[in-house]
Formats: C-alpha cells, sequence, structure tokens
C-alpha cells in the first residue's frame, strides 16, 4: 500500500468526541476507566497531543532509526498515546517471517504511551507473491500470526502504560454483520469525498480505523 509516510503530531481540545464503527450505542459495552489521571494532559495544559505514524520501518536504515524514533515520542511528555497506521514492513523485498514481527513488537513494547496498531497489507496479503519476495507466505496464515503478536488481548493497546479500547470482536462477534458494516462505512466515506468535491471544500481529515479481513 502506498501512502505518505509522516510523523505528525495532533492537539485536539480537551473535550475529544469518538465516533465507533458502529451507529448503535446499546452495542457498545461501556469500558470501565482506569481512574489513572493523564500525565500527557497535564504536561500539555489540559490538551491532547497524539503521536500517529505509519509506513515505517520500510526497510534495515528504517529499522535501524526505529528505536531512536520510540525513544524521541517517548521522551515527549505531551503525548497521549501513539497511533500506528500499519505496514510495518515495505510491499516488496521484505520477510513477513515470524521473526520480523516479534522484533517490531518488541519495539513497540518501548512505547511508554498506549500505542495503538492498525494493520496494513504489507504485513500479511502481500507476503504470498513469488514477484514480490517476501517469502510465499499463505495471507490467512499471516493474519493469523498477526493476531496472535499484536492483539494478544482483546480490547487492550500495547505499549507499558496500555490501556483499554473498545475492538471490532468486542462490538459485533458475528463475522456476517462486520462485512456490511465495512460496505456501509466504505460507501458513507465515498459520499463525503464526493460532497467534498462537490463544494470545493478544502481541509484535512484523519481517519484511523482497521478492517474486519477473513
Amino acid at each position: 500500500m502506498k501512502r505518505v509516510s509522516a510523523i505528525s503530531l495532533f492537539t485536539v481540545a480537551l473535550t475529544f468526541v469518538a465516533v465507533s464503527c458502529s451507529n448503535d450505542p446499546a452495542a457498545t459495552p461501556p469500558l470501565t476507566p482506569s481512574g489513572k489521571p493523564s500525565a500527557a494532559k497535564d504536561a500539555n495544559n489540559g490538551h491532547i497531543s497524539i503521536a500517529v505514524i505509519g509506513d515505517f520501518p520500510y526497510g534495515p536504515a528504517k529499522r535501524a532509526d526505529m528505536p531512536h524514533l520510540v525513544d524521541e515520542i517517548n521522551a515527549d511528555p505531551t503525548i497521549e498515546r501513539t497511533i500506528h497506521l500499519g505496514d510495518i514492513k515495505a510491499g516488496s523485498n521484505s520477510d513477513c517471517s515470524n521473526a520480523y514481527f516479534d522484533d517490531i513488537r518488541h519495539q513497540f513494547d518501548r512505547f511508554v504511551s498506549p500505542l495503538v496498531y492498525t494493520p496494513g497489507d504489507n504485513e500479511w496479503t502481500d507476503c504470498h507473491q513469488a514477484s514480490k519476495n517476501n517469502g510465499l507466505y499463505t495471507p490467512t496464515e499471516r493474519l493469523i500470526r498477526v493476531r496472535q503478536v499484536f492483539f494478544p488481548v482483546v480490547g487492550q493497546t500495547l505499549g507499558i502504560n496500555f490501556t483499554d479500547v473498545i475492538s471490532q470482536a468486542q462490538v459485533d462477534p458475528d463475522p456476517s454483520n462486520r462485512t456490511v458494516r465495512r460496505e456501509r462505512d466504505v460507501d458513507q466515506g465515498r459520499r463525503r469525498l464526493r460532497d467534498i468535491e462537490h463544494h470545493g471544500e478544502q481541509r484535512r481529515s484523519g481517519l484511523v480505523g482497521a478492517s474486519a479481513p477473513g
């Protein structure tokens, strides 16, 4: 998957609105607050900073830089959490091995703030094509491995100070419903983009989500 690789820090107001994939409030069970005060908010005058990364690391050079990136984010006391938008490896000439996944998980575990990770296609769908030289793995088998390594506890982020989140499996465990909801969400997104184009609006939008493959 080709996306713009960047590290962005977004500061948002204290009033934070979260929109789930489900439109039915009853479908989302309430989470138990941890009661732990946010040191990041205190350090940032009541605002929230989120570090957003993706398409990283690509290749040996970027992998060598990864510990420095983690250290840089950890050194910023204003960051409330980190979001990785997917693609923890390049789409070609990049082995999809267990050892590589375990290595990235080790780096993810070094993040002090909660880390929310959404898998990209390079982690599993690009692992079987001989032309891409990624090791000839079966995509569904790699997806199972991604779930085992990066999502061992349903409803919990990664990171040293991990926290609870609402997973898709908790909202609706029926896979058939997920397919219908995904198609609906994609359709809504396309309509919104057409509306923006029609009205000549120019704005930056950030979407964080994960599909339900398999």
